[in-house]
């Protein structure tokens, strides 16, 4: 969770929904998290996304979704599955209402990377 944590103070980058930036959030996990080191085991659920739209030189506008960054962190646990599930259902965040997503994660999506290597690491097996 420190590995993770230094990456993704490195990386910078803007607040999600919940308007906290990375050094409010790291002020309010000392908080949040319990003393043993299991960080927030099982209780985590994942906030909806900042939709930005990034312009295309076309005119029309690329989606982004800009997640919190605790939604950022890597998390080891046994419920990943529930943990996905939870990112796929929790909606995106456009003009302050949240609206439920058909299909795919937005482009910034914690999931993005994630669900890219179990896609590739099935193909790799093929």
């Amino acid at each position: 969770m420190q590995r993770a944590w230094k990456r993704l103070k490195a990386n910078k980058g803007a607040a999600g929904v919940d308007g906290l930036s990375i050094a409010q959030t790291g002020q309010h996990l000392k908080y949040a998290c319990r003393p043993s080191g299991n960080k927030m085991v099982g209780t985590y659920r994942p906030q909806p996304v900042r939709r930005v739209g990034i312009p295309k030189p076309d005119g029309s506008e690329r989606e982004l979704g800009i997640p919190t960054v605790i939604g950022r962190l890597h998390v080891n646990d046994a419920g990943v599955i529930r943990l996905v599930r939870a990112y796929l259902n929790a909606g995106i965040m456009k003009g302050g209402v949240v609206v439920e997503r058909a299909e795919g994660t937005p482009q910034g999506c914690p999931l993005s990377p994630l669900l890219t290597n179990v896609l590739l690491d099935e193909v790799d097996r093929a």
